[in-house]
């Protein structure tokens, strides 16, 4: 299977030094890789924008004279959801980390100067989530049937966390949407962990520290049994380095402030949903 990569960057010199360095052995993948890339954000759209055209992993620069990366992986979002979106950053401020996890859902924040290793074993996972969809015929579904209900896990402290945000998704319901969602509170991580056992998690919500584990090591670890679950972090201090941990380690789907305004939440949970079914379906049963 051939990986195919962007490489957007308005300075060529990036551009040569991203490409000598994935094209140099160790080879990436089965079949190698093919990569294409543009210094202009709007012509790289362009090309995506065409019938036929297939990006497995997109690599963009964070500032560009045109177009910043954000945007430009949100464009890619809608283009081509299945992309692995790894944003190339030298310096980036905490509005600009929110951004690449909440517009842009980036999968990766790859620092300048990058090392070899980490750049090729970003691009190698990426392969093998490629070849895993491939296997499993990974397509746009629904995510339950109308007899099974979405099953949501709330992991935090109950009276500032999981009860609060308990009844606000229970009084909400996305635009258009008929799924029941079937709410499960935990106030550990060690309970969650073994909650899941029986009933499989489509959303998670992890305060960002919990008595007994981080909530990044919880939605890391959800991530490894449930690769499918969409991870949502809460958290009432948020950082630049926990948003940059959020991305590069356990794969957040998005950082939610406490306290949130119940006003987004809908909008929240319409997007999670959406993202969900275009995972497709996982197994019900707990990776080990």
């Amino acid at each position: 299977m051939v990986c195919r990569v962007l490489i957007v960057a308005d300075d060529p010199g990036v551009i040569d030094a991203l490409r000598r360095e994935l094209l140099r052995p160790p080879h990436i993948g089965i079949d190698g890789i093919e990569i294409q890339s543009f210094t202009s954000p709007t012509e790289a759209l362009t090309h995506l924008a065409r019938a036929g055209a297939v990006c497995d992993v997109a690599i963009v620069d964070y500032r560009m004279p045109a177009m910043d990366g954000i945007p430009f992986l949100a464009c890619l979002r809608d283009l081509q959801p299945q992309a692995v979106r790894i944003l190339l950053t030298g310096t980036i401020d905490l509005e600009g980390a929110l951004g690449a996890i909440n517009e842009a859902r980036a999968d990766h924040l790859l620092a300048k100067p990058w090392f070899e290793y980490d750049l090729k074993g970003r691009v190698a996972l990426a392969v093998h989530q490629r070849q895993l969809a491939a296997g499993h015929g990974n397509k746009p579904s629904s995510v339950v049937d109308a007899h099974q209900p979405l099953n949501v896990l709330l992991v935090g402290d109950p009276a500032h966390l999981s009860s609060p945000l308990a009844q606000a998704l229970g009084a909400q319901a996305p635009a258009g949407k008929t799924l029941a969602l079937k709410i499960r509170c935990a106030a550990l991580a060690a309970h969650a962990l073994q909650s899941v056992h029986e009933h499989a998690p489509d959303l998670v919500f992890a305060n960002d520290t919990l008595i007994d584990m981080e909530g990044i090591e919880l939605l890391l670890q959800l991530r490894g049994r449930f690769p499918h679950a969409v991870r949502i972090l809460v958290s009432g201090n948020v950082g630049l380095n926990l948003v940059a941990d959020t991305i590069s380690i356990a794969g957040v789907y998005h950082v939610l402030p406490n306290p949130w305004q119940d006003n987004d939440l809908p909008v929240l949970l319409g997007e999670a949903l959406r993202y969900r079914a275009l995972l497709g379906p996982q197994s019900r049963e707990a990776r080990p």
